[in-house]
């Protein structure tokens, strides 16, 4: 394998990843209030929220060295966001903290060109 000026070690095809490495802390930290909602949660429908922290959490790392998982996390954000809406009591603690959480999770892994 030639390295050149347009190659990186990190990336041997030359492309850029979808998620800035600077972003992959705030990401993961801005899922931890979903977490802990989905942790101290007192129904099921709640405690889903838990799953989709875990699944952020699991995804964020890799996404920054794999396109597909860098793919995944706007699906992750607006599944989040859906099952807010459809299934979680409207104006319930759960709700509030899930809804936002989800609409900046969605804005924040948005794909930069």
């Amino acid at each position: 394998m030639t390295v050149n000026a347009n190659t990186s070690l990190a990336y041997p095809s030359g492309k850029s990843p979808l998620i800035p490495k600077r972003m992959g802390p705030v990401m993961a930290v801005t899922i931890l209030p979903v977490a802990i909602g989905g942790m101290m949660a007192a129904a099921n429908t709640a405690k889903l929220s838990l799953a989709f922290a875990l699944l952020w959490l699991f995804l964020v790392p890799w996404s920054l060295f794999k396109r597909w998982a860098a793919m995944a996390l706007p699906v992750v954000a607006a599944s989040l966001l859906v099952f807010t809406v459809l299934v979680l009591p409207f104006n319930s603690t759960a709700f509030i903290i899930n809804y936002w959480t989800s609409a900046l999770l969605l804005l924040m892994s948005w794909p930069r060109q």
